[in-house]
């Protein structure tokens, strides 16, 4: 996989630091932007720990060093065995619309060609697998509950969860502003990240989030009470009985009460395949297809615009 680099663009989602390892031709080292003529030792460790590895490129196509773009260490070196040049990452980002072609990384691997994004606006093309779904629902702890009030203000809430039967299941006290709003109008939707893995994740989970639109329907019978109790208290406390045995005891109150939340629709940005798309490593048909806001919607405001569909 040959490469030419002029800038590359990382665009991060907050929740999911972003790392890329991307071949540089040795004719091509000498002439790399240069922000200071060595890094260094801050640059070197980077400020924030390791990122997460969100791809590599086959081993094949890799050569003796390596060009790292991070987002939390907001610069870009080579890691491995030389370090050649340190450039403000952010310095280029600012360039902006008016700058260098924002992706120059081109290659082809196995005879296919790569595809490469210029900016981040259809971002419909990046969507999870079901089995995925159930990977980032299973895994994570936390998830954004969000209501509208009676004068209209939309509203969100923390709360730990469980995924279960193509459900997301939730509970809170029955006197809450929540339990009223979201009886009087049960439409509802919930935002899931990968921020909510807990430490020591394994790396291999998806990356992203995905925002349901739903209806809620409150259930408050014993079986479904012992279920969940003890379902979301075995989520949060694993391998940990004395935890659990805790945390049950505390949810079993006589006011609280379980939303359970029937998705209807799903709006999901996979982190993991929009970075491999920013890097040029990925094939066009392992992409998603765009969907209404990203071809119709997009189209009409680029006419509004004055500028030629997409």
């Amino acid at each position: 996989c040959a490469c030419y680099i002029d800038a590359v663009w990382i665009i991060s989602n907050h929740a999911d630091p972003v790392r890329v390892y991307i071949d540089v031709p040795q004719e091509q080292r000498q002439d790399a932007p240069t922000h200071a003529a060595e890094a260094d030792d801050e640059n070197a460790s980077g400020k924030s720990g390791e990122p997460v590895v969100l791809h590599r490129l086959p081993a094949a196509s890799r050569t003796e060093e390596r060009t790292e773009i991070s987002s939390e260490s907001q610069s870009h070196r080579v890691v491995g065995f030389t370090r050649i040049a340190t450039v403000d990452l952010w310095s280029i980002l600012r360039r902006g619309p008016g700058g260098p072609e924002k992706t120059q990384l081109t290659g082809a691997e196995g005879g296919i060609t790569m595809a490469k994004t210029h900016d981040h606006e259809i971002v419909s093309i990046y969507p999870f697998t079901d089995a995925e779904i159930d990977a980032m629902l299973n895994n994570s702890n936390e998830c954004v509950l969000n209501w509208a009030t009676k004068d209209g203000w939309p509203v969100g809430v923390t709360h730990a969860f469980v995924w279960h039967d193509g459900k997301i299941w939730i509970t809170f006290a029955s006197h809450r502003h929540r339990a009223a709003a979201i009886r009087r109008d049960n439409r509802v939707s919930v935002v899931v990240s990968s921020a909510g893995y807990p430490a020591g994740a394994s790396e291999d989970l998806p990356r992203g989030a995905i925002t349901f639109k739903g209806h809620g329907v409150f259930v408050e019978d014993a079986e479904t009470r012992h279920w969940f109790y003890t379902a979301l208290s075995q989520k949060l406390n694993p391998e940990n009985k004395a935890g659990e045995e805790f945390f049950y005891n505390l949810l079993d109150s006589p006011l609280r009460t379980i939303l359970a939340i029937s998705p209807v629709k799903k709006i999901m940005y996979n982190g993991r395949t929009a970075g491999m798309h920013m890097a040029g490593t990925i094939a066009d048909e392992d992409l998603g297809p765009r969907l209404e806001s990203d071809q119709e919607r997009m189209n009409r405001e680029r006419a509004r615009r004055g500028l030629a569909p997409r």
